[in-house]
C-alpha cells in the first residue's frame, strides 16, 4: 500500500494484495503470473476517482551465467469505479521489458521500458477517453554503502501519457534515490 499528500494534504491512498507464482520452466528460464488487487482511494473532494483495482501479469524470464536477467510481460486487468456515473473505470492491456545486472560483488543495475494502454468506461467532456503510457527507469543498486547491509540506489524514472483528452497528456521525469537495511 501507500499514501500520499499534497500540499500537505491527504489526498490518495492505496491498499491491497500482490500474489506471485512463478515456476522454473528449464535452467534458464522462468514462468510467473501475478495478480494484484486492492482498493485506489481519494480525498472526499474528489472521491470520484476511487476504484477497486484487478490487474494480471504473465511474466517470462531468461537468466544467464553471468547474473544478466531479462524478462518480457503482459499486463492486464480494469479499475472497477466505486460512485455511479463515474468516469473512472477502465480496462488495461500493456507490456513490459525488464532488465537486471550485476556489477561486481557490490552493485546493481536495472532498467525497465513498458507500454499500458487504459480504455476507460464513461465520457470526459464529453468525449470518449482512451490513455497510452510509456514509461522507463534506470537505477543502479550500491550494496554495503558506508555500513554493511545498507544498499543506495540512485534512479530515474520518466513516464509519457497520452490521451484522447488533453488535460490528462502529461510527461514527468522523476530523480530519486533509495535506502534500503537488511540485516544479516
Amino acid at each position: 500500500g501507500y499514501h500520499g499528500a499534497r500540499d500537505g494534504e491527504s489526498n490518495e491512498s492505496f491498499a491491497g494484495a500482490d500474489l506471485m507464482i512463478g515456476q522454473r520452466m528449464s535452467d534458464n528460464w522462468d514462468l510467473s503470473f501475478g495478480l494484484q488487487g486492492g482498493a485506489q482511494r481519494f480525498d472526499t473532494a474528489i472521491d470520484v476517482l476511487d476504484v477497486d483495482r484487478l490487474l494480471y501479469s504473465l511474466t517470462a524470464a531468461r537468466r544467464y551465467a553471468n547474473g544478466l536477467r531479462i524478462s518480457i510481460g503482459a499486463i492486464g486487468g480494469n479499475d472497477s469505479e466505486r460512485e455511479a456515473g463515474s468516469p473512472y473505470g477502465n480496462s488495461k492491456l500493456g507490456v513490459r521489458a525488464t532488465l537486471g545486472l550485476p556489477l561486481g560483488r557490490g552493485g546493481r543495475l536495472a532498467a525497465s521500458l513498458g507500454s499500458l494502454r487504459s480504455d476507460y468506461d464513461g465520457l470526459f467532456f464529453g468525449a470518449s477517453r482512451e490513455d497510452t503510457q510509456v514509461s522507463g527507469y534506470l537505477e543502479f543498486e550500491f550494496r554495503d554503502v558506508l555500513v554493511k547491509g545498507l544498499s543506495v540506489a540512485p534512479r530515474v524514472r520518466y513516464v509519457d501519457n497520452d490521451s484522447d483528452i488533453a488535460l490528462y497528456k502529461y510527461d514527468r521525469s522523476e530523480i530519486g534515490v533509495g535506502l534500503k537495511w537488511t540485516g544479516r
